[in-house]
């Protein structure tokens, strides 16, 4: 397996000692700390690929985590994978943090130590995090391709409202404007042959490769053209090359045009659940805006818009109902669609929450994908 750079943080020097011993004969040198501080030096000098955490308190791992993820990995946009390592006691607790995405594994090693099964685990979430990086990247060279053709774009339509203007055709132009085209043309091929060259869609890259081979032979190859000619068809082939590029990517990569970010109000009385909602949501597609009180909710909902507010049905003084209702009496806010989150799914809560106006409820805890899924269901209802 490819020598990646693990960190293992931990309240313990001899669990340090224990797991650095287990790990080190597969994955080479393990960085470890006791210091938080020290934690985040190591990520800002190292590409950390698994954050390991094992501490007595399952929460204090947690805590620290997600006080990490605010101020640093969101910020910064740094992939990494996170394995914990907690007690027997504590798996019920660790699998529901796993399931609502804010770790991506963990195995009990308190009080029996399974090695092999750390062996394991650490393999497998390295081997995710490197084919999650593989796509980032991958992602990262579609952009700069459809950045070339849009280059590829603008230099021929620039080339062209410069002739237009001088009524020439000096060869010399043609020429220099021939090699830069060649080049910029050459320099995309590459890219997407390295974009393609360890994916599955062949046919895809081989569909491109070939308009492009095509627009080099004809628009910049065949002198039997006139400049005039020669200028018009290129501008052409690359207008339709960045037309078929598109239709072709269009069910195997995001969308080039920005999506439309979908604006979440979180109300719950809960500080941890509300800042792992917000933790497993917020992205380019979605912002969250989170509050402890329907009141400051509401309050900030008259001056701004959400599409969608999810809305905890047990909290003190003003409960979810109470709270559900004053939105409902709203001329101006009444339209907003309402998800109830609630820990019991019995059926008079349900009825309770749909009569006062709920578009539909969420049972927690809930992991991203069930969330994604319910507020794209319910945002799109017409």
């Amino acid at each position: 397996m490819k020598k990646v750079t693990i960190l293992l943080l931990s309240d313990s020097q001899y669990e340090i000692e224990n797991i650095q011993n287990v790990l080190g004969a597969d994955f080479g040198k393990v960085l470890t700390t006791t210091s938080e501080k020290e934690a985040i030096k190591f990520f800002k000098k190292n590409s950390i690929a698994l954050l390991v955490l094992s501490y007595e308190h399952i929460d204090k791992a947690v805590g620290f985590y997600l006080s990490l993820y605010e101020g640093f990995f969101k910020k910064f946009d740094i992939h990494h994978k996170i394995l914990l390592l907690c007690s027997n006691k504590d798996s019920e607790k660790s699998y529901k943090y796993c399931e609502n995405g804010v770790i991506d594994d963990y195995i009990t090693s308190r009080p029996l130590f399974d090695s092999f099964r750390l062996r394991l685990s650490v393999q497998q979430n390295i081997k995710a995090y490197e084919q999650e990086k593989d796509a980032i990247n991958n992602a990262r060279l579609l952009e700069k391709i459809t950045t070339d053709m849009h280059n590829l774009n603008v230099l021929s339509i620039g080339k062209l409202q410069e002739l237009g203007i001088e009524q020439t055709s000096s060869a010399q132009c043609f020429d220099q404007y021939s090699q830069e085209l060649s080049k910029a043309t050459n320099e995309l091929q590459q890219n997407i042959k390295s974009l393609f060259s360890t994916s599955k869609n062949r046919e895809l890259n081989s569909l491109v490769e070939k308009e492009l081979l095509n627009f080099q032979e004809k628009s910049i190859d065949n002198s039997a053209l006139t400049l005039s000619e020669q200028l018009h068809s290129t501008q052409n082939k690359i207008e339709d090359l960045v037309k078929d590029f598109k239709r072709l990517t269009n069910n195997s990569v995001e969308t080039i045009d920005s999506p439309k970010v979908i604006k979440v109000v979180v109300i719950d009385d809960d500080d941890m659940y509300r800042e792992m909602v917000d933790g497993m949501l917020d992205s380019e597609t979605v912002s969250v805006k989170t509050f402890d009180c329907g009141l400051a909710a509401i309050d900030y909902l008259h001056t701004e818009i959400a599409d969608i507010i999810l809305l905890d049905y047990m909290m003190p003084e003003l409960d979810g109902l109470g709270v559900l209702r004053l939105l409902k009496s709203s001329a101006k806010l009444r339209d907003i669609p309402v998800v109830m989150l609630t820990g019991d799914s019995t059926k008079h809560i349900v009825v309770e929450s749909i009569k006062a106006g709920a578009k539909d409820y969420i049972v927690k805890p809930a992991n991203r994908k069930k969330l994604l899924d319910k507020i794209n269901s319910v945002v799109n209802v017409k």
